[in-house]
């Protein structure tokens, strides 16, 4: 089995996953909010086995689709790590990565 890479979450895409769990996680939403915030959770937990499964985008960034939501990431191979950048939601400006 491959060694796995180190995963580093940046300061603003810890902002963007705890304004997606507020989102999911809000009053009513039900199971349903809660399961799509596990597997965006899942998604960067992944990116430590297989980060180059998914394509570089028009940033220069390589971007992962999950529960419409995107997943901004960078990969340095040779050091084995990945570093999420943002997490952007659904319909939300992506201008400035």
């Amino acid at each position: 089995m491959a060694r796995q890479y180190a995963l580093r979450i940046a300061a603003r895409a810890r902002q963007d996953l705890l304004q997606a769990k507020a989102w999911l996680m809000q009053r009513g939403s039900g199971s349903r909010g809660s399961a799509r915030y596990s597997r965006i959770n899942r998604a960067l937990l992944d990116l430590k086995d297989a980060p180059l499964r998914w394509p570089v985008g028009d940033y220069g960034m390589r971007e992962r689709p999950i529960e419409g939501h995107c997943i901004f990431y960078q990969v340095d191979e040779a050091a084995r790590r990945v570093a999420v950048i943002r997490v952007y939601g659904p319909f939300q400006n992506r201008s400035q990565p």
